[in-house]
């Protein structure tokens, strides 16, 4: 998406203005991280850091031995810890999970804080650095980064909290943020709210309900497969189906396994 807006200035407007920046959240915070931080540059993806969670989700650990919980759900919870600026043990435990989507009691939390000091430790020993840490690092730092007088944010539904605010620590004061969000995706389909990622947007929002990029039959069928799974029906935005363009129904191919799938495609 950001290459096709820059070749969209480039194109039609001969270039970019020197003014302005584009570019993906994380490629915008490694900058801003780099600014102020000296530290080994960030890994990014699991395969680059495989020996250490190995290394950490063993049947050697005792804390990871403790949890009935599968490795996917125990890294979710580790990197969810650098998501929502978890500063310490004590806040950890009795931090409220809202839409985790499963439960943990303070005893398994503890061996999970345990697992989350041992892999830092892990990284930092191999001079490896894990993406959420130094996103989580920046956004609670007091060191200066560089400053932006309006931000655009797309597609933020799916941002972190610590993600939000690293971007609200790079607006000038009275620096204004542009947000645009689908509410029936991402973070805010789970029921959490701005309120609780920190920012006021009481009275300050349009809601878009009309869709540009289908068709009426397409957007019809879509929608009556979401009204049968479960969800939140006060904050789901229903569509506007006056004036969509038309087109030819779409037809549903029922197939027993993946391999079936493909061969159908």
């Amino acid at each position: 998406m950001t290459e096709d807006i820059k070749y969209r200035f480039e194109t039609w407007l001969k270039g970019i203005p020197d003014n302005l920046e584009i570019a993906t959240f994380h490629s915008f915070a490694l900058k801003q991280y780099s600014k102020s931080y000296q530290r080994v540059t960030p890994v990014f993806g699991d395969v680059h850091m495989k020996e250490e969670k190995k290394t950490v989700l063993s049947d050697k650990n005792e804390a990871y031995t403790q949890l009935s919980l599968t490795d996917e759900q125990i890294w979710s919870e580790l990197e969810y810890i650098n998501d929502y600026l978890i500063k310490d043990k004590e806040e950890y435990l009795e931090f409220d999970r809202q839409g985790r989507g499963f439960a943990l009691q303070k005893s398994q939390r503890e061996h999970i804080w345990q697992l989350y000091i041992d892999f830092s430790a892990q990284l930092s020993s191999v001079k490896k650095y894990l993406p959420s840490l130094y996103i989580k690092e920046v956004a609670l730092s007091d060191k200066p980064l560089e400053q932006f007088d309006h931000i655009l944010l797309d597609e933020a539904q799916f941002f972190a909290p610590s993600w939000l605010q690293l971007i609200k620590r790079s607006l000038t004061p009275g620096g204004q943020l542009f947000i645009c969000a689908d509410p029936n995706q991402g973070f805010l389909k789970s029921r959490l709210s701005w309120k609780s990622v920190g920012l006021n947007v009481r009275g300050r929002t349009k809601r878009l309900n009309h869709s540009y990029r289908t068709t009426y039959e397409i957007m019809v069928a879509a929608n009556a497969l979401l009204d049968d799974l479960e969800g939140s029906p006060e904050d789901y935005v229903k569509p506007d189906y006056e004036k969509m363009s038309r087109g030819l129904k779409p037809q549903i191919l029922y197939s027993r396994n993946v391999q079936d799938e493909k061969k159908d495609s």
